[in-house]
């Protein structure tokens, strides 16, 4: 049975063994959405100390049994003993070191790059270099998983979920765009050359996955923003409009409640636009090309029979 080592949100990574993938996902959704997680197989050496939280020494009189009384017990969480919760530490060993080393280059790559370098150096690093590694690996972890999710398969079990974007170009087919590149168009803060309507247009793809492969996918959104001449989204469309308490909003505290929902309404009746027959098979091609085999159906194509 594999262990998994799960990068969570934040600063956090843990060892976790599961039969599968499946089984992982179920473990991660006890405590949050394994969409906002990633992971890998484990492969490298295990060795955890658990203990009791209290401070216990030995205060032995002779070389004979040692008695109860010669037991004495500092810092005792009585409550935590009861619930049976144990404190665990890495150990100051050989296999101890070469563990944290594997989990921090696979769980805080920037870290672990600065510790390597400064011990080939022979100095420690600054605690300037530090703070940003830490920096560099939480954000880089947020931006990886920011267009993944979850969706239950037909058996009701979590199957993680990856959101494409592909941009349709002048000739009718559509380009992979990076999911950051999208977002930071949308926000106004990318540029991107309109087509020669004027308009960016994207199809939006949510696709599942199975052992980190792309296995089935779905055509979803549709959109299509209007773009100035210097590549940039128009003001009115982007996203920070959108999310601004609208005047239904203001009146009263039960049109904030429900801003949400009519602010993705609104979205979606000025951006969306209904594509062609040519449209959806040139898209499904190039979500086959990016998954490397055929994971939609081009709608071109006559039905397996």
């Amino acid at each position: 049975m594999p262990i998994y080592l799960v990068r969570w949100p934040g600063t956090r990574a843990s060892l976790i063994k599961a039969k599968d993938e499946t089984q992982l996902l179920d473990i991660i959704d006890e405590v949050a959405s394994p969409g906002e997680c990633s992971w890998s197989v484990y492969r490298g050496p295990l060795w955890v100390d658990f203990s009791l939280p209290v401070e216990a020494r030995l205060e032995a009189q002779d070389d004979g049994p040692l008695r109860p009384d010669e037991v004495v017990l500092e810092e005792l969480d009585a409550d935590d003993c009861a619930e049976g919760r144990l404190v665990a530490e890495v150990p100051d060993t050989d296999s101890g070191s070469e563990m944290a080393a594997a989990i921090l280059k696979g769980a805080f790559p920037y870290l672990a790059g600065v510790i390597h370098t400064a011990a080939e150096s022979d100095e420690p690093p600054g605690d300037e270099l530090v703070r940003a590694a830490v920096v560099a690996d939480v954000v880089a972890h947020e931006n990886a998983t920011r267009n993944q999710g979850t969706t239950l398969g037909e058996d009701l079990t979590p199957r993680p979920t990856q959101t494409w974007f592909f941009r349709r170009l002048d000739d009718g087919t559509f380009a992979d765009m990076p999911a950051t590149l999208v977002e930071d168009f949308t926000m106004g803060s990318a540029l991107l050359p309109p087509g020669a309507e004027g308009f960016v247009r994207f199809a939006v793809v949510e696709v599942t996955l199975r052992n980190k492969k792309p296995a089935e996918a779905v055509l979803g959104a549709w959109w299509r923003f209007p773009v100035s001449k210097d590549g940039l989204i128009a003001d009115e469309y982007k996203a920070a409009m959108f999310t601004a308490i609208d005047e239904v909003g203001k009146k009263s505290p039960e049109g904030i409640v429900d801003a949400g929902g009519r602010f993705l309404q609104r979205r979606m009746r000025a951006l969306s636009w209904k594509p062609s027959a040519e449209d959806v098979a040139a898209a499904a091609r190039a979500v086959n090309k990016k998954a490397g085999r055929k994971i939609i159906d081009d709608p071109r194509e006559p039905e397996e029979t």
